[in-house]
C-alpha cells in the first residue's frame, strides 16, 4: 500500500528538513518547496507528482500532455506515428502510451539503422516496438515494414517517430507513401515545449523525483524564482535540454533548495547571463569560467539561429575553423540539428 503524500511549505531549510524527518519516519512521502504560500505554479507540480503516484508513474506527464488522443490509442493495438520537433517528446509519449496499454510484454528500442534488429523485433517480438527517426530506415526496410502493418502480420505493436511531415515526407519520396498509410488515423503531433509553458513545472518535477529515486537523494525543494526561470525559457532543445537543466541543477544545489544560481547560464535573466555571476563569492577562476563558459554558450546559440544549423556558414562568420567551432559546440552540448528550420532531427529527439 503506497504511503499518503504530504506538502511541506516554510523559507527556513532547516525547519523544511526536520518537518520531512518527521514525515519520513511516520511513513509519509512528502515535497518541500520554500516559500510560505503556494503559487499556481507550485501547485501544480504537487497536484501533478500526487497524480503520477496515484497512477504509480503511468503516463509520466505524457498523458497529461497529450491527453485524451493517447487514452483513445492505448486501448487499441493500432500502430501510432508520433511527430513532434527533436526533443519534444516523441519516444517519452511511446513509453506512455505503452504503459497506458497495460502491456505485460517489453517496450523494445529498435535503431532504425538496424534492420536486422527490426526484422527479428518484428517476427520475433512482444509488446511494443518502437522505431526511432523512421526517416532513416532505408527505403527496402520502409516497404517491408509497410507491408507488414498492411498485412497486420506483426506480433508486437509497432509505434514509430518522426520529426519530419511524413504526409510531406512522402510527397518528396523521403518517406514510402504506403508506409505513411499504414500509420493513418493513429499519427499524433507532440507539440514542441514552448508551446506547453504549463508542463513546465510538472516535468522539472517528475525529472526531480526521477534523480532523487535513482540517487538516492534526500528530498528537494524548487524556489520560485528558479521555476519562473525555467518557465521563461524558450527551450529549442525541448524536453531533453530542460531534463539536462534539471540534473545540472540537481547537482548544484545546496540547502536542499534547486535556486537560480543552480540553472545553467543560459537561462539567467534579461541583463545577459555573465553578469549575473560576476560576484566575488567564488574562487577567481571558477567565476571566470562560468563568465566564460556563458558568453560561449549564448554566442553559439544566437549564431547557430541565425543560420539555420549550418555548421559551414556559422563558421564563416564567426571567423572560426570550422572544426573548432564543432568542438564548442560539443562542449555545450548544443546540436545543429536542433536549429535547422527545416525540422531535420537532432541529438535532442525523444
Amino acid at each position: 500500500m503506497k504511503s499518503p503524500l504530504a506538502l511541506v511549505l516554510d523559507e527556513d531549510p532547516s525547519v523544511r528538513e526536520r518537518a520531512l524527518d518527521v514525515l519520513a519516519r511516520a511513513g509519509i512521502d512528502a515535497v518541500a518547496i520554500a516559500g510560505n504560500a503556494l503559487a499556481p505554479a507550485q501547485r501544480a507540480i504537487f497536484e501533478e507528482l500526487r497524480r503520477l503516484r496515484a497512477e504509480d508513474g503511468r503516463g509520466s506527464g505524457g498523458e497529461r500532455i497529450l491527453g485524451r488522443r493517447l487514452r483513445e490509442l492505448a486501448a487499441s493495438r493500432a500502430p501510432v506515428l508520433f511527430v513532434g520537433e527533436a526533443g519534444s517528446g516523441r519516444r517519452h509519449a511511446a513509453r506512455c502510451l505503452h504503459a497506458l496499454s497495460h502491456e505485460t510484454d517489453p517496450f523494445v528500442e529498435v535503431a532504425s539503422v538496424d534492420g536486422l534488429a527490426l526484422d527479428a523485433a518484428l517476427t520475433e517480438g512482444r509488446g511494443t516496438v518502437f522505431l526511432a527517426s523512421l526517416e532513416h530506415l532505408a527505403w527496402p526496410a520502409q516497404e517491408a515494414l509497410a507491408a507488414a502493418l498492411a498485412g497486420k502480420t506483426t506480433r508486437p505493436r509497432v509505434v514509430a517517430s518522426t520529426a519530419i511531415d511524413p504526409h510531406l515526407a512522402a510527397d518528396e519520396g523521403r518517406l514510402s507513401g504506403a508506409l505513411v498509410a499504414a500509420f493513418a488515423g493513429s499519427i499524433v503531433r507532440v507539440p514542441p515545449l514552448r508551446e506547453r509553458p504549463s508542463d513546465i513545472a510538472a516535468l522539472v518535477w517528475t525529472f526531480i523525483e526521477e534523480l532523487r529515486r535513482l540517487n538516492g537523494l534526500p528530498p528537494l525543494a524548487v524556489a520560485p524564482e528558479a521555476l519562473t526561470a525555467l518557465e521563461g525559457y524558450g527551450w529549442p532543445g525541448n524536453v531533453r535540454q530542460l531534463r539536462s537543466a534539471v540534473e545540472s541543477a540537481v547537482i548544484l544545489a545546496k540547502d536542499g533548495t534547486v535556486r537560480v544560481r543552480d540553472l545553467p547560464e543560459y537561462l539567467v535573466g534579461d541583463g545577459g547571463p555573465a553578469d549575473r555571476k560576476v560576484r566575488a563569492d567564488r574562487r577567481f577562476r571558477e567565476a571566470k569560467r562560468l563568465v566564460v563558459e556563458a558568453f560561449e554558450r549564448s554566442y553559439l546559440e544566437d549564431l547557430l539561429k541565425r543560420h539555420g544549423g549550418n555548421v559551414t556558414g556559422a563558421a564563416e562568420k564567426s571567423g572560426m575553423l570550422r572544426s573548432a567551432l564543432q568542438r564548442l559546440l560539443r562542449k555545450h552540448e548544443l546540436h545543429s540539428a536542433d536549429f535547422r528550420r527545416g525540422g531535420e532531427p537532432g541529438p535532442y529527439a525523444s
